[in-house]
């Protein structure tokens, strides 16, 4: 079964969905992980470029073969019930005979139980336990569920569904072995989320390849371990995706604070489409189309701006906030490249300060991290440039921002004195929660 261009686009997109380093502590249950809902939406690709249903599940089936086999590494040498299960759920799999399956499914019901790794959560439910050094056990229940998965016992309602609206049993072989590798889920304490995601890279990019190539013996997944230590680029705040080529030169992507804006122009160089993504996720986004001159731009806030032949109407909440006449779709445009950059800075700036709480030296050290530093710059400047204004005309919250990242960066300094008193005076409350970090870089240029 060749793997067709959707399918390796919908790859090549959802590598982007795996969780970086958390920004949050409630965030930290997504670090390294690949949400539920973008596995769903492989799955239901695989199905539709399927031939029939046989072979849907024959392609899935070689998926959790290959991830059981992916697992072997971490599997007691001892283990003889594992080691001859792997064996014949290859053999079966590999010659197309996933019936031959079912006389295993007793045993492998049987090693998933012996594992015992399910314990009620805080609401009863039963939920993963989090534990040391459970790998090896991990790597069993990845089998089990290997066998599960082929034969039928896990239905599709219930392929990659949430995991707290299930029971373990029911999770996938690949959710199993994600958890073997990184020893628990990310937001467990013994869990080491920078090994899921070398996982789920290898699953997105290599995995799920090798289970569509029908000649390809489900016994050599190809997968290496990951290193031990998170590599130290995992810790930089700029997107890695930032500056991915699009392969469409009508496409650009533009680094902007921890995600990137991603424009669509048509022939003639003219914006028709606009949106900042980070994780994979959209914030805020504009479309246009000068043949029906409408367009709109919808914020995160519950708000819109719409165009239509020349009357401009800005929405809030399904009211209309306000309104103009004969606006220039051109002028509008660009206003709304502007709104949409300005209003990213304003609503995701200080993100910046968490992530550099959570996974940078205490106290800060901007000298380290220029590379972001100066990419925070860049995105502001940007706004200023696409609004038409220096940072003097700017206002006083953006203000904040530009200074502090000018005395990070130990750059026009002189300029930033002179405006970050009365811009302190007039926004700083808007930055109580991260003073201290903005007073440090301050206190280095009094």
């Amino acid at each position: 079964m060749p793997m067709s261009t959707p399918t390796e686009k919908l790859l090549q997109h959802s590598v982007e969905h795996i969780g970086r380093l958390a920004r949050s502590i409630y965030s930290k249950k997504d670090e390294g992980m690949l949400e539920g809902k973008v596995r769903r939406e492989i799955y239901q690709q695989l199905r539709e470029e399927a031939r029939d249903e046989a072979e849907f599940r024959l392609v899935i089936a070689r998926l959790s073969s290959l991830c059981a086999h992916a697992m072997a590494h971490y599997l007691s040498p001892q283990d003889e019930a594992a080691s001859a299960m792997l064996s014949a759920l290859s053999a079966h799999i590999d010659a197309g005979d996933i019936s031959g399956l079912h006389e295993e499914i007793e045993q492998a019901q049987a090693i998933f139980d012996e594992a015992d790794r399910c314990t009620p959560d805080e609401t009863g439910d039963p939920f993963l336990k989090d534990e040391d050094n459970q790998q090896a056990i991990l790597a069993r229940v990845t089998l089990a569920q290997a066998v599960r998965l082929a034969t039928g016992g896990i239905e599709d309602e219930h392929m990659n569904a949430y995991i707290r609206r299930i029971s373990p049993d029911l999770w996938m072989p690949e959710l199993w072995a994600a958890c073997t590798v990184a020893n628990g889920l990310p937001q467990f304490e013994h869990s080491q989320s920078h090994k899921m995601r070398h996982f789920w890279v290898w699953y997105l990019t290599t995995g799920i390849p090798l289970a569509l190539d029908l000649s390809h013996s489900t016994t050599e997944p190809q997968f290496t371990p990951p290193p031990e230590s998170a590599p130290p680029e995992i810790k930089q705040y700029a997107s890695p995706w930032g500056q991915r080529p699009t392969g469409d030169p009508l496409i650009t992507r533009t680094p902007f604070l921890f995600g990137y804006i991603e424009k669509v122009v048509d022939q003639k160089g003219r914006t028709e489409r606009m949106k900042f993504i980070y994780d994979g996720r959209s914030n805020g986004k504009f479309w246009v189309d000068y043949k029906r001159r409408q367009g709109t731009y919808v914020d995160e806030q519950y708000g819109g701006i719409n165009y239509q032949s020349g009357r401009v109407e800005e929405v809030h909440l399904s009211h209309l906030a306000s309104s103009e006449d004969n606006v220039p779709i051109e002028h509008w445009v660009s206003e709304m490249e502007a709104t949409l950059l300005r209003d990213v800075l304003s609503s995701r700036f200080k993100w910046f300060f968490g992530w550099a709480g959570d996974h940078w030296e205490e106290p800060f050290q901007p000298e380290l991290h220029r590379d972001d530093m100066r990419l925070c710059m860049d995105s502001i400047e940007r706004v200023f440039r696409a609004s038409e204004i220096t940072v003097e005309e700017a206002r006083p919250y953006h203000q904040i921002m530009w200074c502090f990242c000018a005395f990070a960066l130990d750059e026009q300094v002189d300029r930033a004195k002179k405006l970050f008193n009365k811009a302190w005076e007039a926004d700083g409350s808007l930055f109580r929660d991260v003073e201290r970090s903005v007073m440090e870089m301050v206190e280095r240029h009094r």
